[in-house]
Formats: C-alpha cells, structure tokens, sequence
C-alpha cells in the first residue's frame, strides 16, 4: 500500500486499532484528535485539533491520499434533551471539513456512521435501503451526516464509503459512558459491580469484532470499491441479557444485574444485513461472538487474546 492516511478522531478504540493495524502497511499516518495521544510508531504523525481545524488540515490533507472520518464527541444519550448538541459538535465540524475537503482533488473518504440508531426495529436482518427512523438526535446527526457526504461525493467526484456498523468491540476499549455493552458488563463482572440494564435486557443488536473493523478498512482501501454506503454486521442479532449470560460463562463469574426503566430511544431490534459489503469487497464478519467475548475477557486480565 503505498497511501498515506489520515485519521480523524484517532484517539478512541476504534481509531487506535486501525493505527496499530495500518501503521504496518502505510508509509505515512497522520492521526487529528482534540486530546494528546503518544504512538510508538515511527511513521504515525499526530496532530492536535479538531476535525475542522484549518491549520491542521492544511498540514496534513495535502500528504494524505485516504481520510477516515470516526470522529464523534456524543452518545445517544448525550443529546437527548438538547438537539443542538449534535448539530454543533459533530454536524458542523463534519460539514466545514467537507467545505475544505472540496478544495482537493482524489481524495477517498471513509466515514463511520451508525448501524444502531438510523433504523427503525425489525425482527428480520436491515439493509440498506430499508426504513430509516432514528430515535434520537445522534441518530439523526448520523443521518444527516449521511446526506451531506452523498451529496459532497456528487458534486466534487470525491469518493466517499459510508460504513454503518453495528456494535464494535474488542481489546482496547477504553471506558464510555453509554457506549460499550460488551466492555461494561465484562468491567462490572470483574470488579463486582452491580450492571444496569435500560429495560428489559431483550433489546437486540449484533455485534462486531475489532480485528473484523480492521480488516474490512484494509480491504476497502485495497479493493477500492466505488462510493457506496454498506452496513457492516454479522449478520446475528443478540439480546442484552445474551450477552450478560455468555460474558457470565466466559468469565466464570455471576454478575448482579439490576433492570430500571426504559429509555425511548432504544430501538427494540438492530440486526444488519451486511451482503451488500460481501458483494463489494468480500468482506464478512469471522469472528465468532463468544470467541471476541473471550479475546476481551483476556485482555482485561492482561493475558494474550485468543480469536476465531
């Protein structure tokens, strides 16, 4: 691969697992993040700042032929009583990135938007032209995100991949306040915690390994399909109280769950179709959910992962 990246918003899970993955076979990553980060790696370059930052992005899209957008600053709960949270923290900085974006020729956008909270429940796998409905405004800054990037890849020929994966996880996620089921439950099971649960435990989404993520960016960047938006899933829906019960088996350790009223926007079944990616690039999810479960687990306890 001989493309230098950029990585917006390099400094969460996500982010560094991409960093650790790419760093091995890019000459050149430059990471933007609002908050100091060390890599050890000699050929990753990181900048502080925003998305929107026009003296970083002038520093770095020039030597950048790839630009991965994970950049968010909210939850699903954090914008609940305040819509305008999401408009000014992630739907504008994303829209003056894409005004300075617009200034550039052959640039290929990645952008990581949401599985969980644009679709309406269905008790069947959701592709991609399906219903959409979100439930909260993070959801409909997802959305919204969505549509200016459609139009941007339009009007300027910038390729641009619309991901809406479903649940990531997996060693390295760092603790998040209304993200992470798996890492929470496994944290609380650990330290004996008591797990809160909204409702009652049987929401259903999917869940995604990292090492998938990772792999599915390098064989986008390798296969260089044309602009699209494409969940990524595995295709199999799990409910909460799943997965407390597997993450209970893996660890050998009973967990105290507490149930406490449902939120309204916690859609009731997520489950993606993610066929459509298969047919572009050939990627799938391959790590089993029990197996990531354990590769956490291990983690957490500082001992070497063991996946698939």
């Amino acid at each position: 691969m001989n493309n230098n990246i950029l990585i917006l918003g390099g400094g969460g899970f996500i982010g560094k697992a991409l960093i650790e993955r790419l760093s091995g076979i890019s000459p050149e990553i430059h990471v933007v993040s609002p908050h100091p980060v060390h890599y050890d790696q000699i050929n990753v370059h990181f900048h502080l700042g925003n998305l929107d930052n026009k003296i970083v992005l002038g520093n770095t899209l020039p030597k950048c032929d790839i630009i991965i957008h994970l950049a968010s600053t909210t939850t699903p709960g954090d914008s609940l009583d305040d819509p305008t949270i999401e408009v000014e923290q992630n739907i504008l900085p994303t829209v003056r990135l894409l005004d300075y974006l617009s200034k550039y020729r052959n640039k290929y956008l990645i952008y990581f938007s949401s599985g969980g909270a644009i679709y309406r429940s269905s008790d069947k796998p959701i592709q991609e032209l399906d219903p959409k409905n979100p439930l909260s405004y993070y959801g409909v800054g997802k959305l919204s995100i969505e549509h200016f990037l459609n139009t941007f890849s339009q009007l300027h020929q910038h390729k641009t991949t619309i991901l809406r994966p479903s649940n990531i996880y997996g060693p390295g996620h760092s603790p998040r306040k209304g993200f992470g089921l798996i890492h929470t439950v496994l944290r609380n099971i650990e330290s004996k915690k008591l797990i809160s649960i909204w409702g009652d435990g049987e929401i259903i989404r999917d869940y995604t390994y990292i090492d998938d993520i990772t792999d599915l960016i390098v064989s986008l960047i390798e296969h260089s399909p044309p602009s699209g938006t494409f969940n990524v899933g595995s295709n199999k829906g799990y409910s909460i109280n799943d997965i407390i019960s597997i993450c209970q088996t893996v660890s050998r350790i009973t967990a105290e769950v507490q149930y406490i009223p449902q939120r309204p926007i916690d859609i009731k079944s997520v489950i993606l179709d993610s066929s459509s990616i298969y047919s572009a690039i050939g990627w799938k999810a391959k790590t089993s959910l029990e197996s990531g479960i354990r590769a956490t687990w291990d983690w957490i306890h500082n001992k070497p992962p063991k996946t698939r």
